[in-house]
């Protein structure tokens, strides 16, 4: 009996590969490989990510090699391999990400036996090595539909299309027909590009304005999803959109890797794998060969810090003052009577306004007229807000009353007012422009992109959105755009808030008609990122020295420790260790704990770290158990 000792990436929350035998025939092991294997009393799935292991103390065995056409080849391995140790994420979890949806499945693994075949994760560790009478059994996938998709796959012959590896920056406010052509180059060479996109809710936008791309996310039907994927390992040259699925998708004929906006601030949210996109679809692009063009209609900070690397091909025609910037004064919490004026007063001139504010709902107050003042919490100060069944709750000190009639201050009675939000602003517009010309995407219903494009008979109307749902709009779709707060968007305590709010502010105007202006109404008027709004150089220059000052990004890597432990005085010991035994390796900004009191039975603690660029991984510290690392975006 031939014997094999391979190292495996598990498909678990851990960076670190495992060694495991392999008994039996070996001959047609190969990378790429998905396994079934024991941990501790329980099965788990893997990919042998190395035929050789240097590890010479005893491992447990193989318990099944999955024997299908999908084996991801050594380029696609080898971009694996360098996400994983970019980001601290288990290359078999990342690997897992590459499967089809039936492939995905449990249910779907098979092994035979002369009982008949059955489904490999209802035996135990303990079955499963019994039947393979100590040689690793041979698994399948069976799942309606799999099996004729397999078929038609195969593997393209080489043609000669030419060597491309440029990394490029394209500027410009309009940038579908660009795409489209890139589209078009790419299926004469018989490629398939992706496109990254920052969110799902901008997606339809791009389906609908890019020709023939196919969305591939979590939101697309299975079955849809499915027959993608077995056209992209086939060959088929297809235009493909989407988030992490998109970059993850074992395509066999890669083409040029595109990321839409960049800066976009949607690319840190709701990614619970840590990954960012942006850093990911640069890595994949070097590593197939193929073209990086990133589009935006404004340049970011790692743009600028990284020019040299790049060719920028600016095609914008704005004007040096295409955005104003007017002052609010603080306190104001009703939607301001100036910027409602403004908006009828475009409003009349028969133009399409698309005004952005910071959230839907509204939260209610208690104004006093007379001291135009709003009703302050008695015990420590702070604005205090009507709840759903009338009582006053201060969100502060959690401070609460029904019993509130009156100013203490000059006696008169209060009027109860409502916050800035889609919902107040409405009701005040409806007061001047008339119900029927004000529109908003509503909660209950699905956002429709054609719903906002513009008609041919320009009718005026009045779109109020929030920052979310602004990606769906298409390009050239509005006159004029009025944002509220865009302050209220984003903490400007973060590393990049205010290149967040820079970038957002500039961003609106792609969707606007040529020489369309936006206005930005703001309290933090004076900020830098609003001041040098028009002026770009000035802005990175500030904004790049302020980086390098504080070790931040993209100078410096940022990096979070997350230690717990059942008792404080371990997690002490351990935030200890860390500090004396990694000081050398990188910066230590802050350490901290995160609650007195256990969370899920752990006292938890956090260590800031800053790195140079891509040294974290030399030190060690995510082979340390117990350590839980996280990257903040770049």
């Amino acid at each position: 009996m031939s014997y094999l000792k391979v190292e495996v990436a598990l498909s678990l929350n851990t960076s670190e590969n495992f060694s495991y035998e392999l008994k039996g025939d070996v001959s047609s092991v190969y990378k790429g490989m998905r396994v079934i294997v024991p941990v501790w009393n329980r099965l788990a799935s893997g990919w042998i990510i190395n035929t050789e292991s240097e590890y010479k103390g005893k491992v447990k065995p193989v318990l099944g090699v999955v024997e299908d056409e999908y084996i991801p080849d050594e380029k696609y391995l080898r971009f694996i391999t360098e996400i994983s140790d970019t980001f601290m994420i288990s290359a078999g979890k990342l690997l897992d990400s590459s499967l089809s949806p039936a492939m995905r499945s449990k249910g779907g693994l098979f092994c035979g036996s002369e009982e008949g075949d059955f489904q490999v994760f209802r035996k135990s560790v303990n079955e499963l090595t019994k039947l393979g009478c100590g040689s690793t059994l041979k698994l399948f996938y069976k799942k309606k539909g799999l099996e004729e998709n397999r078929q038609s796959e195969s593997t393209p012959g080489k043609s000669e299309i030419p060597i491309t590896s440029g990394k490029s920056i394209y500027l410009n406010n309009y940038r579908k027909d660009h795409y489209n052509k890139i589209w078009s180059r790419e299926k004469s060479w018989g490629r398939t590009p992706i496109i990254v996109l920052p969110n799902n809710l901008s997606m339809e936008r791009y389906e609908h304005e890019l020709n023939d791309l196919q969305i591939y996310n979590s939101n697309v039907k299975a079955g849809t999803r499915e027959k993608l994927w077995t056209m992209a390992r086939s060959g088929e040259s297809l235009f493909i959109g989407g988030g992490e699925s998109v970059l993850f998708l074992p395509v066999s004929n890669p083409g040029t890797v595109i990321i839409e906006k960049p800066g976009s601030f949607f690319y840190g949210r709701n990614i619970a794998s840590g990954i960012d996109l942006r850093k990911a679809a640069r890595i994949k692009s070097r590593i197939m060969g193929v073209d990086l063009i990133e589009g935006s209609n404004s340049l970011t900070s790692y743009h600028y810090f990284s020019r040299d690397f790049f060719k920028i091909d600016d095609k914008r025609t704005d004007s040096d003052e295409s955005i104003s910037v007017k002052k609010l004064d603080p306190g104001i919490k009703i939607p301001p009577e100036q910027v409602i004026e403004s908006i009828i007063k475009h409003f009349i001139k028969g133009e399409r306004i698309l005004v952005i504010v910071s959230r839907k709902g509204s939260k209610k107050f208690l104004f006093c007229p007379e001291c135009k003042a709003l009703y302050k919490c008695p015990s420590c100060g702070g604005s205090a807000s009507i709840s759903s069944n009338a009582e006053i709750i201060c969100p502060s000190c959690s401070f609460s009353t029904s019993d509130v009639t009156e100013c203490s201050k000059c006696g008169s009675g209060f009027k109860v007012i409502e916050d800035l939000s889609v919902n107040s602003l409405k009701k005040r517009l409806a007061e001047k422009a008339g119900s029927q010309y004000l529109f908003s995407f509503e909660s209950e219903k699905k956002v429709n992109v054609s719903n906002l494009e513009r008609p041919d008979s320009s009718e005026k109307s009045i779109v109020i959105l929030t920052p979310s749902e602004a990606g769906s709009i298409p390009e050239q779709a509005f006159d004029h755009a009025v944002i509220i707060k865009p302050e209220s968007f984003f903490d400007l305590n973060n590393y990049n808030g205010g290149e967040q709010m820079y970038l957002f502010v500039r961003g609106l105007r792609e969707v606007l008609i040529p020489n369309g202006k936006v206005d930005v109404y703001s309290v933090f008027h004076f900020h830098y990122s609003l001041k040098k709004i028009n002026e770009e150089k000035q802005f990175l220059d500030r904004e790049l020295k302020y980086r390098e000052l504080f070790q931040l990004p993209p100078y410096f890597e940022v990096f979070y420790l997350k230690l717990s432990d059942r008792s404080l005085r371990g997690l002490g010991k351990k935030m200890r260790d860390v500090l004396c035994d990694f000081s050398d390796f990188f910066s230590i900004k802050r350490s901290y704990l995160i609650s007195r009191s256990r969370i899920r039975g752990f006292y938890q603690g956090s260590i800031q770290i800053h790195s140079e660029r891509g040294k974290l991984s030399d030190s060690g510290i995510n082979k340390v158990n117990g350590i839980k690392i996280k990257g903040i975006n770049n």
